[in-house]
């Protein structure tokens, strides 16, 4: 069940899930089951634990868990480099495109 979270996860993230990030959507799709839950409901359910536990980037556009991220303003940012950078100015999101591209091919 683990490794279709993961890939359901992966989906939307376009990496492999972090042990806590999975550990959360698992967490939370436990909290959000019940008797009448179907299988075909964790997508959805999945795109919810996104919307309410994770945040994107606004300096490198990588996804985390809001708890590990720093927020300024309702902007998050995965890491003291990211929010850092954009502070001085640097916009990483063309290297972060590249490189997601490049490591997809």
């Amino acid at each position: 069940m683990k490794r279709i979270i993961e890939n359901e996860i992966y989906k939307l993230i376009k990496r492999i899930p972090s042990e806590e990030e999975l550990q959360s959507a698992i967490d939370y799709l436990d909290g959000c089951a019940d008797d009448l839950t179907l299988a075909e409901s964790i997508p959805g359910l999945l795109e919810d634990w996104l919307a309410d536990k994770m945040a994107k980037c606004e300096y490198c556009g990588a996804w985390c868990l809001r708890s590990e991220m720093y927020e300024d303003c309702d902007n998050w940012f995965c890491d003291e480099t990211c929010y850092t950078e954009a502070n001085e100015g640097l916009d990483m999101r063309e290297e972060a495109r590249a490189e997601y591209v490049a490591l997809n091919r």
